[in-house]
């Protein structure tokens, strides 16, 4: 999938036009017919939410660091400064065909959800805690928009503003915080994803199903 937009030149040569795209693996193409995709419910510095969508676009190619690329060419700040591109690339990187056509079941992971500081720990307000679900679907989109509000409703709760109001220049007052890495959050991949017919964002035409078994 090409996309034009890149890294800078501090990480990509200038010169190589393979900058602007990102390929699937041959396990996807070539191997596999069908796909059944692990995701968990977490919070993420750049996405806003890594769920079933994100694990699609960057687990599947190369070429990732581009959604996130740092800095601009010639900016004294290109070293610190990351910039964010997560809401369109991916979009685009679920619509190439295989990728849809083979992910066909999303399982994720709610056993422990990370509502905070995702990634990962090395974030000073990195947060988890036990929602004690599984989560099954053939809609990556729909399960997105749940565990979307999930994750914020966790986030109220324990005082946090919503994922899509995160980010170095989104909140007065959290832009000290130099564990946000980028300007802004953006959970916008999902209904993105939606527009481009990948699944269902519309919550009332979620057929979202609770089974307790404990």
């Amino acid at each position: 999938r090409e996309l034009a937009f890149c890294e800078s030149e501090i990480l990509h040569d200038p010169h190589d036009d393979r900058r602007f795209r990102s390929h699937l693996a041959k396990i996807v193409t070539q191997k596999v017919d069908k796909i059944i995709s692990i995701p968990v419910l977490k919070d993420h510095r750049s996405a806003g939410v890594t769920l079933a969508l994100k694990n699609m676009s960057h687990g599947l190619v190369n070429n990732v660091a581009r959604s996130h690329p740092s800095g601009l060419p010639g900016s004294e700040q290109a070293a610190t400064t990351t910039l964010n591109h997560c809401h369109t690339f991916i979009p685009a990187m679920v619509s190439i065909p295989q990728t849809r056509q083979k992910c066909v079941l999303q399982i994720l992971d709610g056993l422990v959800g990370n509502y905070e500081g995702g990634p990962g720990s090395w974030n000073n307000t990195f947060a988890t805690w036990d929602y004690k679900s599984l989560f099954f679907a053939t809609d990556p989109v729909a399960l997105d928009h749940v565990g979307w509000g999930i994750i914020d409703a966790k986030r109220a709760e324990e005082g946090w503003p919503a994922v899509a109001r995160m980010g170095r220049d989104a909140i007065e007052g959290l832009g000290t915080d130099q564990s946000e890495s980028f300007p802004i959050r953006h959970p916008q991949h999902i209904p993105l994803a939606s527009l481009l017919g990948l699944g269902v964002f519309d919550r009332q035409k979620i057929n979202h199903q609770h089974l307790k078994i404990a």
